[in-house]
């Protein structure tokens, strides 16, 4: 069974098995909010995806191959560092991620971000921040401050953290797409991305 590629601008393959449908569905509808690096990395795991589930429904028949599948999609519910499945795992009955309300707001040359953090999460420690090129290179780490239980980090004022204590401003280009990734103490991790905007 030939199955088609997987694109960020194509439309995710027809298996005619719907288990396997909902899974390339899933994953092309998060494709957009990935950073440059790991969206090619995931669209590359994908193609091999696809020759496994031909192997899979060839030597083992398709409904192995809808179960495999059922089970790589609970692995992206479960996991969902992107936050791209918050209906599914309302609908699994798994709770809401750790690290929620994330609302990012960029400008020209700062961005601001706010979070939330669960309640147990947020006793193990102070969150991280993380903003990256697009090819995954950290540029700059922030320990953002918190107020009422949220926090928030702002580019423009906010001074990155520093291993050797110095701290200077971290200014982002116009026009530029970044990454983010908020860290928890306790390993927790939500990434996304964002566009700086003209001056």
């Amino acid at each position: 069974m030939a199955l088609m590629s997987v694109t960020l601008h194509g439309q995710p393959p027809t298996t005619g098995i719907a288990q396997c449908d909902e899974y390339y569905a899933a994953i092309a509808s998060c494709l957009p909010q990935m950073c440059g690096a790991e969206r090619s990395l995931i669209e590359t795991e994908l193609s091999f995806h696809e020759e496994v589930l031909s192997k899979t429904i060839e030597l083992k028949g398709r409904a192995a191959a809808a179960d495999a599948c059922s089970q790589d999609l609970q692995k992206e519910i479960q996991t969902d560092p992107y936050g791209c499945y918050a209906s599914q795992r309302a609908k699994a009955g798994l709770p809401t991620t750790s690290i929620h309300d994330v609302n990012v707001l960029p400008a020209s040359s700062a961005v601001t971000i706010s979070f939330k953090l669960g309640p147990q999460t947020s006793k193990n420690g102070r969150p991280e921040v993380q903003i990256a090129s697009e090819d995954l290179q950290t540029e700059a780490r922030y320990l953002p401050a918190e107020s009422n239980g949220a926090f928030r980090l702002d580019t423009a004022v906010d001074r990155p953290a520093s291993p050797s204590g110095e701290s200077a401003a971290f200014v982002l280009e116009p026009e530029r797409s970044y990454c983010f990734a908020i860290k928890s103490a306790d390993g927790q991790e939500r990434r996304g991305t964002f566009t700086t905007s003209s001056r």
